[in-house]
Parts: C-alpha cells; structure tokens; sequence
C-alpha cells in the first residue's frame, strides 16, 4: 500500500502467563517429593499436572513477552484515510499495531470436559514451582488423559496482536440530519463510501483510525 511506517521496540520483557477463568488447575511437584495429584510421575523427577473441567480450558506460559508497537500511529492514519478516499482502502480492513512476541511459551488446551496431563521436567529448577515456557526446561508427557493439545516451549512466536480500523466518531450534530436527506443513508456506523467523504469536508474529519477490542 506504500504507507510507510515506524517500529516502536520494546526493550522491557515481561513474563506472560494467563489461562481460562475457570476449568483449570495446575500442580507441580519437586525431584523427590510425592504429590496425590501426579500418581503418574515417578517420585525421582520434578514435574507438573495441568487437569481441566471444561471443553476448550486452556493454559499460556512464556517467562518472556515483548510488544512492539507503530511508533507514528498518526501518520499512519492520515495515510490510510487518504487511501480510503482514493478507493485503495477497504473500510473493513484492519492495521496490526502492536505486537505480543515470545521468544518461548507452552500452550495447553483441552478438548474434552474432562482431560488432564502430566508432565516430567528436567533442566534448571530450583523451586518447587516453575514456569512451563522456559527455554531451559525440558518436558516429557509420562500421562495424558482425553484429548489435548499440548505445545511443549514453542520458540519465536506472536500469540496476541492488537489491531485498529477505519471508525466514524457517533456525533455530528445537525450535519447528520443533512447527510441522511442527501444520501438517503442510515444510522449504521458503515454508510460512508469513499465518495461522499471526497464531497464533505466534516465527514472527512469524523473518520478516524480505532483500535477493535
């Protein structure tokens, strides 16, 4: 589309842990302890059990997170409502604008009501508890029950993404009653072709660029 833009980096890391609100329940043990809820795992290896109550329950972990970011964000919206107005845009198309990159991250989900795993881990622990997506940990499956996907320490990957699109700000006082007598339009947000914004000067100026949640 020959907009240009700029990458706002994110210097900061920050871990990036997150699952369902409800339908999981974690467990880990130490090399050498005993644990009811791992009856799978042998007693000499540190490990963990993931059990789930709920079809598509899930669970997210990266020690690691950046978010980059468009950095001339403004920029970026008066070139793509300029392409709107030259019909090179289509209003339903949205611009990633922030990024959630991890160098590593585990994904467990289920897909059963009732599914669980357990896992053995080797590598570099110190702690009764330990985070699934560390690169120097090492995950072995010893008991899978019903059906999951699992995805042991998947490296360089952009889970999340955040993106914006072309909206129209709701009030334009009396210019609306205008519009509707002029262009027989209704009140949905998505009426505005790229002609009528060429012919109206405030209609131009109510576009703007809106990120979607």
């Amino acid at each position: 589309m020959d907009i240009e833009f700029a990458e706002r980096p994110d210097p900061d890391p920050s871990p990036l842990n997150f699952q369902s609100e409800s339908g999981v329940e974690i467990s880990f043990k130490a090399a050498g302890q005993i644990n009811p809820n791992m009856p799978n795992l042998p007693q000499a290896d540190a490990g963990a059990a993931v059990k789930f109550s709920g079809l598509g329950a899930f669970l997210f972990n990266a020690p690691e997170s950046y978010e980059p970011s468009i950095e001339n964000i403004v920029h970026v919206q008066k070139e793509i409502l300029d392409a709107y107005k030259q019909g090179r845009w289509n209003s339903s198309w949205v611009v990633i604008v922030r990024l959630v990159y991890t160098p590593t991250a585990t994904i467990i989900v289920s897909k059963s009501s009732d599914a669980e795993i357990e896992l053995a881990a080797q590598g570099d622990i110190s702690t009764t508890s330990f985070n699934l997506g560390e690169a120097n940990i090492s995950l072995t499956t010893c008991h899978m029950k019903n059906e999951v996907v699992y995805i042991p320490v998947a490296k360089e990957i952009t889970p999340l993404f955040q993106v914006a699109k072309i909206k129209r700000r709701w009030y334009l006082g009396p210019y609306i009653s205008t519009l509707k007598k002029d262009y027989d339009i209704t009140d949905s947000p998505d009426f505005i072709t790229p002609e009528m914004v060429k012919k109206d000067k405030a209609l131009a100026e109510s576009l703007y660029l809106g990120l979607v949640y």
